[in-house]
């Protein structure tokens, strides 16, 4: 079982990157073959699924009629985010060994990471488990930034100097259990073209982040100041970074008092740097609070392209194709008229009215209106060339070819393939799609887990709580903390304890799920089981908590098969609706003839549960059609050891006058 490091912060022994470092490593590596084409792509296709590429068309036919686009690109790359995350990602955190605390702790991580994730999309505004697959599936890569915000806590209670440590630690975690608290994490989805990553032998080994800034905002928000220096006038930022959501370069809207731009850097060496307008920000550059990890994480697709990558070609050409179909239309169906001279009219030609400027007038055709034509002289109309079943042959052919390269239309059931051998060639080529996609997803998230894992250890050093679901279906306060102490309760987590996180995201594939539950079925057979029923619930069916649809699964089973148990749960919803008023019962408990027994003769039934629905003494079973109670021997009075004539061992005495059973 892997286990956890130990987490700590040093001074890089690297040379500290300077700005003109780091402004020739951007310009260098943003011109370079494989991040200059990833750019280029991401640029086309935010135009495609924007529908505002440009078709080609002759001027003079765009103002026949309004140019026609497809939604294909568009509608594929919303069916395919939707498919990816319709359906929950499944969480795991893996024990750091085999004892019971340390799988306590990954049990309880796991709701806490899940309760997070919902957190802080709540605090951001924004789904970025949607988001960031959206983007995977448009641009080829996506990037998730994550911070640690040390002001999320600067409010909170300062220790009195005569409180003592245990009361003050109280009060902290008083705070920190309320939805008033912010997280002291921070999450969002950066756009990949205002960022700059290489390529390293073993993953990326700095990042660089390129942004903005209108200079007031920063002058007044984050205390910055314009100086006179020989170089010009530039901005000083203090230690805090200058925040804000930047645009990527060349994006960003201009202002009258311009731009100010930052770049911000770290590397996997531990540094990090901030240069803004060409000049070292004071106090830069400084070890990264974050060690040798990156606040980046990145999700590539199959290398770096768009799974929309072949549509690049066919929708504009299908577009400019429909665009010319519905030009060709627009001439059929609003005629041109032509006035020419008929040579095959006898008689003289007749002159065309000549106006006031001795200039032959120009005749005005309007639909529905005769025209008084001069002998000699007819009206024709221009006819449009004879190419609507070529058009209509090359949209057919176009559109096929769109279904073979990958569109999830042959999962929602409309089938373009001309054989059902290619058909199924196009589910499994879109669900394999799916799968790499959704498995960059998953690398990405759980590198985010586990970077809060180690933020927890390495720089807040204190429990971080969020609202989440507990072992007994409830909610709680659950908390991750540092070190390796397992103490401090069943809703608290020592980071020390865990492993690594993995996440699962199960695309929304209708074939594949019927496909799996029949599998399950055929598996679990009672007669020759090959796997066991928790193995297919988790593995094959992706049901979050086996072990309690196991419990549920019995409940209902018990339900089902034991008529004493179902009446009871029918009797108290009856009860419940206030459709049977339920009887009042004389003081004690009844005996088997249902006569009341003397006060003291037993415990009282729970609540909700009449007399003999526990195996109390005395008491009667509910009336089942068809069923036949065993009664339970009673022991003869006077007998057993140290009892009196006429006492039921354990009993009082009988009360005068009952008539004995």
């Amino acid at each position: 079982m892997a286990k956890s490091p130990t987490y700590a912060i040093e001074r890089p022994t690297s040379p500290a990157p300077d700005a003109a470092y780091v402004e020739a490593i951007y310009e260098q590596r943003k011109t370079e073959g494989d991040e200059a084409r990833l750019r280029s792509l991401a640029a086309t296709f935010r135009q495609l699924t924007r529908q505002d590429h440009k078709l080609l068309i002759p001027p003079q036919y765009k103002a026949i009629t309004g140019i026609v686009k497809t939604p294909f690109v568009r509608e594929s790359w919303r069916g395919i985010t939707a498919a990816l995350t319709h359906n929950p990602p499944q969480v795991h955190v893996e024990p750091r060994d085999e004892h019971q605390p340390a799988k306590d702790a990954a049990n309880l991580a796991e709701r806490w990471t899940m309760a997070v994730d919902e957190r802080l999309t709540k605090e951001l505004g924004e789904d970025v488990g949607y988001e960031a697959p959206k983007v995977l599936v448009r641009d080829g890569e996506s990037v998730i930034k994550q911070v640690h915000r040390p002001d999320a806590w600067a409010n909170f209670p300062e220790r009195g100097g005569d409180e003592s440590a245990d009361e003050y630690l109280q009060r902290w975690e008083e705070r920190s259990k309320s939805y008033d608290a912010p997280l002291p994490f921070a999450w969002r989805v950066v756009d990949r073209l205002s960022l700059l990553f290489e390529d390293g032998e073993f993953g990326d080994s700095w990042v660089i982040e390129y942004g903005e800034y209108p200079r007031p905002i920063l002058g007044r928000r984050y205390g910055m100041v314009a100086e006179q220096t020989a170089y010009g006038r530039r901005l000083v930022n203090p230690e805090n970074t200058l925040g804000g959501r930047p645009q990527p370069e060349g994006d960003a809207r201009s202002s009258a008092s311009g731009q100010a731009i930052k770049l911000e850097y770290f590397d996997a060496d531990g540094w990090w740097h901030v240069v803004i307008d060409g000049s070292d920000a004071p106090g830069f550059p400084k070890p990264s609070p974050y060690g040798e990890c990156l606040p980046y994480f990145r999700a590539k697709a199959p290398d770096s392209e768009s799974p929309l990558y072949s549509l690049m070609f066919l929708v504009p050409a299908l577009d400019a194709l429909l665009t010319m179909k519905m030009n060709w239309a627009y001439l059929g169906a609003y005629p041109n008229p032509v006035v020419k001279k008929n040579p095959n009219t006898m008689g003289q030609f007749g002159d065309l009215p000549v106006g006031d400027d001795g200039q032959p007038s120009k005749l005005v055709w309007r639909p529905g209106k005769a025209l008084e034509l001069p002998p000699g002289w007819e009206l024709t109309f221009l006819a449009p060339p004879p190419v609507g079943s070529d058009l209509d042959e090359l949209a057919v052919i176009l559109r096929q070819l769109i279904e073979v390269a990958g569109m999830p239309s042959a999962l929602k059931g409309q089938s373009g393939a001309p054989s059902g051998y290619l058909y199924n060639q196009m589910i499994a080529a879109a669900s394999a799609t799916y799968q790499r996609i959704a498995q960059a997803s998953a690398r990405k998230r759980e590198q985010a887990a586990e970077w809060r894992f180690k933020i927890i250890d390495l720089r807040i050093r204190m429990p971080v709580y969020a609202m989440g679901g507990f072992g007994d279906g409830g909610t709680a306060w659950l908390g991750l903390k540092p070190g390796k102490d397992a103490g401090g309760g069943q809703k608290e987590a020592p980071v020390g304890l865990l492993g690594p996180v993995s996440y699962t995201f199960r695309p929304l594939l209708p074939t594949d799920e019927q496909a799996e539950a029949m599998i399950a079925t055929q598996l679990t057979d009672p007669g020759h089981p090959l796997i066991s029923d928790r193995y297919a619930r988790e593995k094959l069916l992706h049901v979050e908590d086996p072990e309690g649809m196991a419990d549920e699964i019995a409940v209902e089973k018990e339900l089902d098969t034991n008529p004493v148990l179902k009446a009871m749960v029918i009797d108290k919803a009856l009860k419940d609706a206030g459709i049977i008023v339920p009887t009042p019962q004389p003081s004690g408990l009844l005996n088997a003839q249902g006569a009341p027994m003397a006060q003291g003769g037993g415990a009282m039934p729970p609540e909700g549960m009449s007399p003999g629905m526990a195996g109390l003494p005395g008491a009667s079973l509910p009336s089942v059609p068809g069923l036949t109670m065993p009664m339970r021997p009673q022991a003869p009075r006077g007998t057993g050891p140290g009892s009196p004539a006429g006492v039921f061992p354990g009993q009082p005495p009988t009360p005068a006058g009952r008539v004995p059973v």
